[in-house]
């Protein structure tokens, strides 16, 4: 059984694929031919933001708060233990440590497999909503909510500072660092590639069939995107000598949602269609 193609987030580990959307939490365990519903220990009317995993040890951020399973996923728990009672927008992994988002209580991580929790916001501004993580070798990212910006860290979490860029779209999220690229989708706009921690953005969207992307990761070779209808992939080495082609990151998009075509203007007013 499977009720939609619209995956907010999404982890592949090998054959195994796991999935939420709107419905629920879905696991496949034959590379997406058959599925089935495992959202077992869920409350009623609740929504699914962002899956994570260490192992088979899986970890769902929810409107109703941060919930953890293992294996297939048969039935999950809420986990309190020093964590504030509100929605979680974003939850990663990073080793063994694991780092979630709080609605506006900024973010929380456990080194325990989830066991214990404790704040770890030095340098992040008030009532921060972290909507996504992503974890390279050396740093992490996380884009704040409602404007804030991106930060990162380089201590795992102990420290954190805003990434000056001149990406003036509030609609860049769900963000995936490979090397020294990080990988966002824009809103409506698709996929796009930083070569230099953000300074510059280039669209990789050579493919889609509909540009409304909702998550990436990173597995293996290639670079998965959950599109509106289904999830896409593309080989990592395709994409790094297209960031080389720069474009200055001040952009602005129009018509804003696109259909067909979209104006990309900078700051020096010449326009790419």
């Amino acid at each position: 059984y499977f009720c939609s193609f619209f995956f907010p987030s999404f982890i592949i580990s090998g054959s195994k694929i796991v999935a939420c959307n709107d419905d629920g939490i879905f696991l496949t365990n034959d590379y997406g031919q058959h599925w089935d519903t495992v959202s077992n220990g869920f409350p009623q009317y609740n929504q699914f933001y962002s899956l994570a995993a260490i192992d088979t040890n899986y970890f769902a951020a929810t409107y109703k708060g941060l919930y953890q399973s293992s294996g297939n996923c048969n039935y999950w728990s809420q986990i309190n233990n020093g964590l504030p009672n509100t929605s979680y927008i974003s939850v990663t992994v990073k080793g063994s440590l694991i780092f979630a988002g709080a609605k506006g209580k900024g973010i929380y991580l456990s080194s325990d497999n989830g066991n214990t929790w404790a704040p770890t916001n030095n340098g992040l501004p008030d009532s921060t909503s972290v909507f996504s993580f992503a974890i390279g070798d050396s740093i992490i990212l996380a884009r704040l909510g409602y404007g804030k910006g991106i930060y990162y860290s380089t201590d795992n979490g102990a420290n954190w500072s805003v990434i000056e860029n001149n990406l003036t779209s509030s609609k860049l999220n769900s963000l995936e660092i490979n090397g020294k690229h990080i990988f966002a989708k824009i809103e409506n706009m698709g996929v796009f590639i930083s070569p230099d921690t953000g300074k510059t953005w280039t669209a990789v969207n050579e493919g889609f069939t509909d540009l409304r992307i909702y998550d990436l990761t990173i597995s293996g070779q290639y670079l998965y995107a959950a599109a509106w209808n289904g999830i896409w992939k593309r080989k990592l080495s395709e994409m790094s000598g297209i960031a080389e082609n720069k474009y200055n990151a001040h952009f602005i998009f129009y018509p804003n949602p696109a259909t067909l075509q979209i104006t990309i203007q900078t700051q020096d007013s010449k326009n790419k269609e």
